[in-house]
């Protein structure tokens, strides 16, 4: 891939490997992209397995429109990835999941009124958690509805179709991930007895969040 270090492909790869190894995806089901520079990023092949993401995979692509540079045709959902690359400066990786507590929760009825605040590390790491009606996967509709909702916030809920996490870093976004499974994992099992984290301790973590933002 020309202008494109090899080195940045083969981290791009392995955190996509990373990913599918926490059980963040089934088979085809996941994408991931990152940053490179103030116009392009890398985002996975459209179809491919993120557990087994080979570089001849991954696509390059152009921030202003999400067209592709060269490669492979890019995931379907290329669209959200560079619109959010696009209006958040502050993040480099999208991460686009399918986790299945978290899927589980999203598929529910009143998915839009959990509190996921169960553990520290979602007011912490995660913030406030958006929350986007079913629209057809792939489409246009549906690319404008998360970029609207992934402008202030870090994680968004999609009915019926999973998940999206952005961050900084590649890390980040599959930590957040995996601590989002984990908080849905555990609202799934305690069932009513679950019982969010006090206001005020909330309260205190967006605090210091927001200040060490």
């Amino acid at each position: 891939m020309q202008d494109v270090p090899d080195t940045h492909i083969e981290t791009f790869v392995d955190a996509c490997h990373r990913a599918a190894a926490h059980g963040l995806m089934q088979c085809s089901s996941g994408n991931m992209s990152w940053r490179l520079d103030a116009s392009r990023f890398l985002v996975t092949a459209s179809g491919c397995w993120m557990e087994s993401l080979t570089p001849e995979q991954v696509s390059l692509c152009r921030t202003a429109d999400g067209s592709l540079l060269e490669g492979r045709p890019p995931s379907v959902e290329s669209g959200f990835h560079a619109g959010i690359l696009q209006c958040r400066s502050d993040i480099d990786t999208v991460l686009h999941f399918q986790s299945p507590c978290a899927t589980t929760l999203g598929c529910t009825i009143g998915a839009g009124e959990i509190n996921y605040a169960v553990i520290p590390e979602v007011p912490v790491y995660i913030g406030a958690i958006a929350s986007v009606p079913y629209i057809r996967p792939g489409s246009p509709e549906l690319a404008a509805a998360v970029v609207a909702a992934m402008q202030d916030h870090d994680l968004a809920v999609l009915a019926h179709h999973g998940q999206v996490s952005a961050a900084p870093d590649l890390n980040s976004a599959i930590q957040n991930a995996v601590f989002f499974e984990l908080a849905c994992r555990i609202i799934l099992h305690g069932g009513d007895k679950v019982e969010p984290l006090p206001a005020e301790a909330i309260s205190a973590f967006q605090t210091h969040r927001a200040y060490t933002a």
